[in-house]
């Protein structure tokens, strides 16, 4: 829904107070569409349609956890092989393992990497 833009009455409104009266009224839409949006996200939520994915305090993207879900999984690509400065063996580990839970996906069998 795009937000109207309140006319600006060039015999009545300054400039300031047009911007606080178009401001206002921004921020009233923006309201409406984020509770719009937050009960949008409820319902799918509650349907299954829709899973929550928790941003972890390491900061890793969900792009890069999902690949490292990914090449453990389907390559079993070791973690220490995945770690980098910036994520240990182990948090990846704990990443991989939130990813594949969350997906329902449960380990599978050994598999030998290919050379």
């Amino acid at each position: 829904m795009p937000f109207p833009v309140p006319p600006f009455n060039i015999l009545q409104d300054s400039a300031t107070a047009w911007r606080a009266r178009a401001e206002g009224s921004f921020r009233k839409h923006c309201d409406a569409v984020l509770l719009s949006v937050k009960a949008t996200i409820e319902k799918l939520v509650s349907g299954g349609t829709l899973t929550k994915v928790e941003q972890p305090k390491d900061k890793a993207s969900l792009e890069l956890r999902y690949e490292w879900a990914a090449k453990r999984y389907c390559y079993n690509e070791p973690y220490k092989d995945l770690a980098t400065d910036k994520h240990s063996p182990e948090k990846i580990r704990k990443a991989v393992a939130k990813v594949l839970a969350e997906a329902e996906i449960r380990g599978g069998k050994k598999r030998k990497r290919a050379s």
